[in-house]
């Protein structure tokens, strides 16, 4: 269970890229520094991007974050949908997370700087 709530704790953190206030990326970084840049990857296209992506082009947007428990409960269900899809289904979830790729690029990008540097800083002792 404390893997789950890791996790759970990492997915929150991602979902302010989604967010429309302003980005704090160091403070995502620090949070997802502790992991691998391919767990943190696939936490923000896998679980967070699905659940979130619209959220990019919603004229009004979440200023001030979103609730965890509700976060974590859609990716729950994203995760049962996505398992028990069809074909036809899961083609249309690759097609979505190519789109979330590019959509977030940027703020992506930004974020695996972050990451690094954090890590850099860390093994630095500083």
């Amino acid at each position: 269970m404390e893997a789950e709530d890791e996790l759970k704790e990492l997915c929150i953190s991602l979902s302010d890229l989604f967010a429309a206030s302003d980005i704090d990326y160091k403070q995502i970084a620090n949070k997802a520094a502790k992991y691998q840049i391919n767990q943190v990857e696939n936490a923000l296209f896998n679980l967070v991007g699905p659940v979130l992506w619209r959220e990019c082009y919603s004229t009004t947007p979440e200023v001030w974050g979103y609730s965890g428990d509700w976060l974590w409960s859609e990716i729950q269900n994203n995760l049962t949908e996505e398992r028990n899809s069809n074909t036809i289904k899961k083609a249309y979830f690759d097609i979505r997370s190519m789109f979330i790729r590019w959509t977030i690029r940027d703020e992506w990008n930004r974020l695996k700087d972050e990451i690094h540097a954090c890590k850099s800083q860390a093994s630095q002792g500083q």
